[in-house]
């Protein structure tokens, strides 16, 4: 699997530890619908600033992010790879 750090990028109130993840496990089930072979391995929590990222180990092709990036700017969530 290969680990991806999630974040929330829009103003003001900013999501719960919990809705990150549930936004994040979203994610991934739509673009298993939408026929990419993506899978939802663990998932952690960090603080980092300037808010609270999840970090998710996900197995998948190498450009599923690349197809996800309208729906992670819908809900406002900036992903990258760790490195």
């Amino acid at each position: 699997m290969n680990r991806y750090v999630f974040s929330y990028t829009g103003q003001g109130l900013r999501p719960t530890v919990a809705e990150l993840i549930g936004r994040v496990a979203t994610l991934v089930e739509t673009l298993a619908e939408r026929g990419v072979d993506v899978q939802l391995g663990r998932l952690a929590v960090e603080k980092r600033d300037p808010a609270l990222v999840v970090l998710a180990d996900i197995l998948g092709p190498v450009d599923w992010v690349e197809r996800a990036e309208p729906l992670l700017a819908n809900q406002r969530i900036h992903c990258v790879p760790c490195r």
